[in-house]
């Protein structure tokens, strides 16, 4: 019974993550980084499962209107040397938003989907849980990227 629950958490969150590639990517590089420090901590040789610190680096803020510049300066830099790809990242950055509503509406189906199932509350539950607690670890340096991405948007001038 939990089988099935899970799976459909699972199937729709591949389906996502198929219609969401940027997304995928950016949630696997947090998923590895987060798993190789927990296995580090708890696996590198250290039968007694006694934990390793880490002192991870402090990440400064983008200097958006630095990226700004440099992303126009690139731009039109590719523009001249390779028109063909210059126009494909502007028509990747006016499809973004489109394609993250896309992904945000299959989360949801896949949330609801799985709260019709018996016991999907409290997959849900777990799923909010962990979410909560991965905004906690990550969610800073993540808006660092968001704001780093959208300077960059903003000096293609699209």
């Amino acid at each position: 019974m939990t089988t099935g629950i899970v799976g459909t958490a699972a199937g729709a969150a591949i389906g996502a993550a198929a219609a969401g590639i940027p997304a995928a990517v950016v949630g696997g590089v947090a998923g590895g980084v987060a798993g190789g420090l927990a296995g580090t901590a708890f696996g590198a040789g250290d039968s007694l499962g006694t934990p390793t610190e880490f002192v991870l680096p402090n990440v400064t803020e983008p200097d958006a209107a630095a990226l700004k510049l440099q992303a126009g300066e690139e731009y039109a830099r590719l523009a001249m040397e390779q028109p063909a790809a210059a126009t494909a990242a502007v028509d990747a950055v006016v499809a973004a938003p489109q394609l993250a509503d896309q992904v945000t509406a299959q989360a949801v189906a896949a949330r609801e989907a799985t709260l019709a199932q018996p016991g999907g509350e409290q997959v849900i539950a777990g799923l909010d849980a962990a979410a909560v607690e991965l905004n906690h670890a990550f969610g800073p340096v993540a808006g660092m990227v968001g704001e780093a991405l959208a300077a960059g948007r903003d000096g293609l001038a699209v």
